[in-house]
């Protein structure tokens, strides 16, 4: 089990590692993604990490150095649509969520050429207040197709808006080899 755990992650975080021109038309995930980056290594929260693959499952609580908040976060970053080939595909839709007193804010495409099928950004009042994003990334090449829906909740500590928990779940199937569904659970207790 622990052998799989990190191969899954370590194809998860090679795929997409280039370097690409950035515009600011969307919304700045990998900007708000590296902030809280920065917060939790000062503010060093507890982690509470499950990990399911298939039947497996590990559980892990630790308090993750910067090298470990990097590899935890990366995903997140992946979802980040301001990137110029993506300028123009996402339709952009603001409602109430039925479920709470948040608005909304939903970026959404049909295109192919978009790993990121939609983004939703839950806040209360403006963006500001961000309370949570939920996203979906599919990702096809020859050698494997994944499909990751992750989902970040933030809340107010210290007096900051920081991350409390996090999930991705999906599945990834390799050339050759059978689907492997995956979910990853964190949840940070700040002392």
């Amino acid at each position: 089990m622990k052998s799989i755990i990190p191969f899954v992650f370590l194809v998860l975080a090679a795929c997409g590692g280039q370097q690409r021109t950035r515009i600011s038309t969307y919304y700045n995930i990998d900007s708000l993604v590296s902030a809280q980056q920065q917060w939790l290594m000062t503010l060093e929260p507890l982690l509470n990490k499950t990990a399911h693959i298939d039947s497996d499952s590990s559980l892990s609580n630790f308090r993750p150095d910067s090298t470990q908040w990097a590899n935890e976060l990366d995903v997140f970053k992946k979802v980040d649509i301001n990137k110029p080939t993506l300028d123009g595909l996402y339709t952009i839709t603001v409602s109430d969520d039925t479920n709470s007193n948040l608005a909304v804010r939903t970026l959404s495409t049909d295109s192919r050429e978009a790993e990121v099928k939609y983004l939703k950004l839950y806040y209360l009042d403006q963006l500001e207040k961000l309370k949570k994003i939920e996203a979906l990334y599919i990702e096809r090449n020859p050698i494997y197709a994944s499909r990751r829906e992750v989902t970040l909740v933030f809340d107010e500590v210290q007096n900051k808006r920081l991350l409390k928990r996090y999930k991705i779940s999906g599945s990834q199937k390799m050339i050759l080899q059978d689907t492997v569904k995956f979910e990853v659970d964190g949840q940070l207790h700040f002392d």
